[in-house]
Formats: C-alpha cells, sequence, structure tokens
C-alpha cells in the first residue's frame, strides 16, 4: 500500500502567506486563481463573515447570521458564472448552509440536512469541498470522540439545491462514504484533548488536522476517500518558532487546511499572543 507521510518543508513558497485581519478565521478555500476564502468572526459582532482574500484585495464576499463556528467550502462554476458556498449552521451538529451566488448577489440560501437526529447532538458539520470539484465532505459524530466522515457526490447535492423550492433538503442517506475516524487521534499522549480543526480534500484523500492553541506539534492525517488510513504526520510544527519565545501567553492553533490536485497542503495556522495575533498560510509537499 502506498503511504503518505507529510513534511514540513515548504513547497513553492518561501514565506508564507500572511492575511491581514483581526477577525478570528475559522476555515479557509484556496481557488484554481490562489485566492484565498476565508470564513471570519469579529470580536465584537455575531455575524460572521466570508471574504475572497486576492490580488492583494479582501472582499466580503457573504454575511449571514446563521453561518456556524467552523468549516467552509466554495465551489466555483465559472460556466454558469455561480458561487455555491457551504457552511456549518450554527449550533447544528447535523445540518450545514448552502448560499448561492450570482454576480456577487445572493439568490439562494438553502439548509441540508447531513444527519438524522440519531446522531450526537454537540458541534457542528466542518463541510468541505474537493479541490477537483466532485465531492461534499462533512462531519459527524456518535459520541462525543467517535466521529465519522460522510462523503457526497457534489454534482448531487447541487442537483438538490438548484432544483428544489424547499428551503430545508434532506440528504442523509444519500452519501457516497461514510467511515468512522480513529478514536485515539483526539487527544495527545497527556491526555489533553487535540480538537479537529479542518478537513481538505482533492478528490483523492481526505486529509484532516487536529490541534489545540498550545504552542505545541499538531497533526495531520491523510485518508482515502472510502476511509482507509493512508498516513500521519503527529508532529507538524511549522511556524512554531514564531512563537517560542511567548512561552504560556503564546497562541499557536490550526485553523485551515487545502490540498490541490497535485497533493500539495496548505494550513493556515493562528500564531502570537493576546493581542497579537497573525493568520499564517504554509505550504506542504507531500513525500511517498
Amino acid at each position: 500500500m502506498l503511504l503518505f507521510c507529510i513534511t514540513n518543508v515548504l513547497a513553492s513558497q518561501k514565506e508564507p502567506i500572511i492575511i491581514d485581519t483581526r477577525n478570528n478565521i475559522q476555515g479557509m478555500v484556496i481557488n484554481l486563481d490562489g485566492g484565498v476564502y476565508t470564513l471570519e468572526h469579529q470580536s465584537n459582532n455575531p455575524i460572521p463573515l466570508v471574504y475572497l482574500n486576492q490580488d492583494g484585495e479582501r472582499n466580503i464576499i457573504l454575511t449571514d447570521s446563521s453561518i456556524g463556528h467552523q468549516g467552509i467550502g466554495v465551489y466555483e462554476d465559472r460556466t454558469r458564472g455561480m458561487n455555491l458556498i457551504f457552511t456549518s449552521k450554527k449550533n447544528s451538529p447535523f445540518s450545514g448552509l448552502a448560499f448561492l451566488i450570482k454576480n456577487d448577489d445572493l439568490v439562494m440560501k438553502r439548509e441540508i440536512v447531513f444527519f438524522d437526529d440519531s446522531f450526537f447532538k454537540k458541534n457542528e458539520v466542518i463541510p468541505t469541498i474537493s479541490s477537483d470539484g466532485k465531492f461534499l465532505i462533512v462531519r459527524g459524530r456518535f459520541a462525543s470522540r467517535n466521529m465519522i466522515i460522510r462523503v457526497f457526490d457534489l454534482e448531487y447535492i447541487v442537483d438538490k439545491i438548484i432544483n428544489s423550492n424547499k428551503d430545508i433538503i434532506f440528504v442523509t442517506s444519500g452519501y457516497k462514504y461514510q467511515w468512522s475516524l480513529p478514536d485515539n487521534i483526539f487527544t495527545y499522549k497527556s491526555g489533553e484533548l487535540r480538537p479537529l480543526q479542518a478537513i481538505a480534500s482533492n478528490g483523492k484523500i481526505v486529509s484532516i488536522v487536529l490541534g489545540n492553541a498550545r504552542v505545541n506539534p499538531k497533526a495531520i492525517y491523510n485518508f482515502t476517500m472510502d476511509g482507509n488510513l493512508l498516513g500521519s504526520n503527529t508532529n507538524v510544527t511549522v511556524g512554531m518558532d514564531r512563537v517560542k519565545s511567548y512561552g504560556e501567553e503564546g497562541f499557536f492553533e490550526p485553523e485551515g487546511l487545502s490540498i490541490d490536485d497535485n497533493g500539495i497542503l496548505s494550513i493556515l495556522m493562528l500564531i502570537g499572543r493576546k493581542n497579537s495575533i497573525s493568520n499564517y498560510i504554509y505550504k506542504y509537499s507531500e513525500a511517498d
């Protein structure tokens, strides 16, 4: 079996990209042009924002009070001139939201129910779109640390959204793959919680990043689309040198993940200390 091993070697950029914002970023998507969509929360405003950071500019694409805390997926249909933006639904462990945008205007909003109410009733679904535009991936839970991944054909989801006149769309039985994440990956050896922070896919593999805000190594795991473990790195330290001197005051937290068609992984790290936080995007390469 081919094993993927994630390294801390920068792939094609010597310095990280810096997202210039005072907001709290909780997810990112890198598009084909190198633009970065970010899901952001403001400290003085409860309404989340989605930005497109491109060519030195930051433009607000979407704002909605029902957007959840974590996770974003973007499907750019350039042929039809539309974008579909997927987010978690605030405080919902079962549903996500889909926003259809044409010519910079929001023309449709739908709630997508991915899990029925027999699943664990905490946290959110953290949606992502594979970079090849073929799959939508979400997270659910059977129990607190018993998490599952569901993989949907994106075309199936898009057809449901476009062709339905209902505000709530149920796809609880429409997934292509469902599989469990290993229970033992959610804690450090010390027993301290190592939470799931982001999911990414290129249509060939699913990658997840885990870690808390402490100045310690983070973890990345790679799986096949149907859930077989390909490899892992539990010593992700890129960017940690920027914050080591801060000690217990430091923040070093993964808040976004992206992987392109060539298997190049990008990770967004929140780095700094109180009142001095920056958001850095680092690129990785994957070696066999």
